[in-house]
């Protein structure tokens, strides 16, 4: 029979009417779930896959020895609340619940917890934030022309002219 990967200080829950194949796939089910928290990751780790995984997952949540052996398992987790170490994991594993849940396609998601996963991943790495720059600018020296009371056109002449003589001067430069 399979064993519980967990310390569990209360005796293991009795099963009824289950045959032991069906209690050791229970029981690793059971382990399996708490490596993520996730129903349907555990019944992929099990071994099914497609329909069958999202089925087996919501059968398993509503499987009463299943439910008992968590219940179980998670009263014996190690940690305390305010053990550092302890808060960073769980603090690591709801963001990638979050991951998992802005990815999930299955058939009991939709868009609207997608969406809201995402906004929470955003909000977490800070992506949502206006970045704000600042920029000091200082003059070292005072300009030769004042534009201040030419047209847009006029600039716009301007601007030209200085490139002119600018090109000018390079071919001057070239030549010599």
């Amino acid at each position: 029979m399979a064993e519980l990967n967990l310390v569990i200080p209360i005796e293991e829950p009795q099963p009824h009417d289950l045959t032991n194949a069906e209690v050791e796939l229970r029981i690793k089910f059971a382990s399996e779930y708490f490596m993520d928290e996730d129903y349907y990751l555990a019944a992929i780790r099990c071994g099914y896959v497609g329909d069958a995984a999202g089925d087996m997952a919501r059968r398993f949540r509503g499987d009463p020895y299943v439910q008992r052996l968590i219940s179980a398992g998670a009263r014996s987790a190690p940690g305390k609340f305010g053990d550092k170490e302890f808060e960073d994991f769980h603090k690591n594993n709801a963001f990638n619940m979050l991951c998992l849940a802005a990815r999930d396609r299955g058939t009991d998601s939709n868009n609207a917890s997608r969406v809201a996963a995402i906004k929470a991943i955003v909000s977490i790495l800070g992506m949502d934030k206006p970045q704000q720059i600042e920029t000091t600018v200082t003059v070292k020296e005072k300009p030769k022309f004042d534009f201040s009371g030419y047209t847009k056109s006029e600039i716009e002449i301007c601007r030209q002219f200085a490139e002119l003589q600018k090109s000018k001067e390079a071919k001057l430069v070239e030549s010599e």
